[in-house]
């Protein structure tokens, strides 16, 4: 059996972060895939988030721009301008209930070099 994607909750804050990864070159293209919803009401919001591996966690800045989708499918944007290190901070928005939930994936990007 393999599992692809992740599933979010709406529960708690509904806000959820990956672990750090290094950037690979001075832009990327990176991709939302959302695969199934409890509800067409539940989006998943991707915000690319990047640092220096000196700085704390708290200080990471947000890339200009924002990866969202309400539907299944596939998003994809641009992004550039990183530090050393990035992740993506998910918000699980819209549902009417705690328990609504969104099961999505994060494509592999495409690093763009010098």
């Amino acid at each position: 059996m393999v599992v692809i994607g992740t599933t979010l909750s709406h529960q708690s804050s509904g806000t959820y972060y990956s672990p750090w990864f290094p950037r690979q070159g001075n832009a990327a293209t990176f991709s939302l895939e959302l695969i199934a919803q409890s509800s067409a009401s539940i989006g998943i919001t991707v915000t690319v988030e990047t640092k220096n591996q000196d700085e704390k966690d708290s200080s990471a800045d947000p890339v200009t721009g924002t990866l969202q989708t309400d539907d299944i499918g596939v998003v994809s944007l641009r992004f550039e301008g990183f530090l050393e290190l990035v992740r993506f901070k998910y918000v699980v928005k819209g549902g009417a209930t705690l328990e609504d939930w969104g099961h999505f994936q994060m494509l592999n990007p495409s690093w763009e070099t010098n």
